[in-house]
């Protein structure tokens, strides 16, 4: 199957409902009348081009323990050595810069409250800053699926 075809159909009807089962690549490939190693081949290229960025599952964190988005005013010249201190720990599921005073934020997730509160000290302690933490209070359901034809002219 042609690579851009494939791609499409991978992003039109996989970002939900993906298969539970132990070859989900090949069932996606018997659904789309093509392999299974095209199938991963053709995710691999969307990774590489910067289409997607993963494939793997949605986790409710609230539901398997604790979580917190984060936020600290770091020193621009400190920036890279405290983000790459913050991204050592396993609970830490992203980061990234802003343009504020605000300029570094993270999310922490942890198997429960005691530990996410240990983590925040430790790099609060190590990196001689103040962790603000901003709990969600209300999840709301956002789609953040992606429905539209890509530009592969962009890519």
């Amino acid at each position: 199957m042609d690579y851009k075809i494939l791609a499409q159909k991978l992003v039109d009807h996989y970002q939900e409902d993906f298969p539970l089962e132990s070859r989900p690549f090949e069932s996606i490939a018997n659904s789309l009348d093509t392999t299974e190693v095209e199938v991963m081949e053709c995710l691999v290229k969307m990774q590489d081009m910067g289409i997607i960025g993963r494939v793997g599952p949605l986790f409710h964190a609230q539901k398997m323990g604790a979580s917190t988005l984060a936020a600290i005013a770091c020193p621009p010249e400190r920036i890279e050595q405290v983000a790459e201190f913050i991204n050592q720990f396993h609970e830490i599921n992203h980061n990234y810069q802003r343009e504020d005073e605000l300029n570094l934020w993270f999310v922490v997730t942890a198997p429960d409250q005691k530990k996410l509160e240990e983590v925040v000290s430790r790099i609060e302690t190590s990196c001689n800053v103040k962790v603000l933490k901003f709990p969600m209070l209300k999840a709301y359901k956002i789609d953040l699926s992606y429905r539209e034809s890509i530009d592969w002219e962009a890519m």
